[in-house]
């Protein structure tokens, strides 16, 4: 007797084409989605590329990468510390630059032979040097990073300690901008707070209940021009869920 077909199994058989192909629709909507920084806030599309990296404030930065950097993720904005904060640092190496030579002409170094007043000195600058380069090593590598897919902040505490913390773009929900102190308004700095749907908290990064309850998210502290950044943040978010809704 002759085998007759199944026809569920041709059904099925028919049905994996389509299955394949709404994969391939999915993975080339995804794709499309990943917009440059100038096509996805106008801000930044107004703003030439900067060649500098040793700043606080780098739009849409030239041959800048970073680890873990996604395929066609794209750099909009490389943010560090205002250089106003490191004042206290500056005045303290200014000063421990200046004061051995305060102490040459001075009586307290009499009793020390000439040898032992070089090698003092040279001791001095040596440990001054170290805290110099910590310091700026510090500053540098601490970077907040917010890119066409997603917000990056790197708290780097030493050469062997960093924290990490990734958010996409699209899931931001609220942001905030806290400028306090003459000197902040005076050099345009302040925190921004980005609170993300489902952000872990992390108790090590703050000291006070206060700061907690409040910077339950990504915050990017002490940076340059906050409120512009939050304008190209905003306009990257709106521009970004206005193509998935049309995309979907």
């Amino acid at each position: 007797m002759p085998n007759t077909p199944n026809p569920q199994k041709q059904e099925n058989s028919q049905k994996e084409p389509v299955n394949e192909k709404t994969e391939e629709q999915i993975a080339e909507l995804e794709d499309n989605l990943d917009l440059s920084p100038d096509e996805l806030s106008e801000t930044v599309r107004n703003e030439p590329s900067t060649k500098n990296h040793v700043t606080s404030f780098a739009i849409k930065p030239k041959n800048a990468s970073f680890d873990a950097q996604l395929k066609k993720e794209e750099i909009v904005l490389l943010l560090r510390r205002h250089p106003v904060t490191q004042l206290s640092k500056i005045t303290l190496i200014a000063f421990g630059i200046l004061f051995p030579l305060l102490l040459i002409g001075s009586p307290l170094l009499e009793f020390m032979k000439t040898s032992y007043k070089i090698a003092t000195i040279f001791g001095w600058y040596l440990v001054l040097s170290g805290f110099a380069l910590e310091s700026f090593l510090t500053w540098y590598f601490r970077v907040f990073i917010i890119t066409n897919r997603r917000v990056i902040d790197i708290d780097y505490y030493s050469m062997v300690h960093k924290d990490v913390t990734v958010a996409e773009l699209i899931r931001i929900q609220d942001m905030s901008v806290v400028s306090t102190g003459v000197l902040a308004s005076l050099a345009d700095f302040g925190t921004l707070y980005l609170q993300t749907a489902g952000q872990n908290f992390n108790p090590a990064r703050f000291n006070n209940d206060t700061d907690s309850v409040r910077s339950a998210g990504i915050e990017f502290e002490d940076i340059a021009r906050p409120i512009e950044v939050k304008r190209i943040v905003s306009e990257l978010i709106a521009t970004k869920r206005r193509k998935y809704r049309m995309a979907r």
